[in-house]
């Protein structure tokens, strides 16, 4: 279960895309890729889990940013 739940939490991270830079204040930015929300804050995984749930020491460290390549090419195998 705790698997299932850090997939689902990185793949709501992943939907607010690679960071934009504002022009005006040179301060980094989200936009969510289907909502178009938009945030100020980095996303992180922690938000996205219960709030009692213990992250498991093999994923502390791990960098979602680092599997955004793996998660796009597996997203667009399952929808082809």
């Amino acid at each position: 279960m705790p698997k299932a739940t850090i997939k689902l939490a990185r793949w709501k991270v992943l939907q607010w895309g690679e960071p934009k830079v504002d022009v005006w204040s040179d301060e980094l930015y989200w936009v969510h890729r289907k909502s178009g929300a938009v945030r100020w804050t980095k996303p992180t995984t922690q938000e996205y889990v219960p709030a009692n749930f213990v992250m498991p020491a093999e994923y502390r460290y791990v960098s979602i940013w680092r599997d955004t390549m793996l998660t796009c090419v597996l997203w667009a195998i399952s929808i082809a």
